[in-house]
């Protein structure tokens, strides 16, 4: 005798909210006023991986994962 558990409900996707569509106006005046930063997968030294970093303006970055600076040149 197989047993049913009919109050386990398994998720089959297609309740899903549909996302809202983004507007990348106040993104683009950020970047334009220097107040973010534009960023580029670079190798972490902490990380030891490629992680997505903040490209500072003196050529130094962050990395948005491990919060790591590294100077300019490295």
């Amino acid at each position: 005798m197989k047993l049913r558990f009919p109050s386990v409900i398994r998720p089959r996707g297609r309740h899903r909210a549909v996302p809202a569509p983004v507007d990348m106006t106040p993104l683009a005046d950020l970047l334009a006023a220097g107040e973010a930063e534009p960023g580029e997968f670079r190798y972490c030294p902490e990380e030891l991986r490629s992680t997505y970093h903040a490209i500072h303006v003196n050529g130094g970055r962050r990395c948005f994962t491990c919060n790591t600076e590294t100077e300019a040149g490295q």
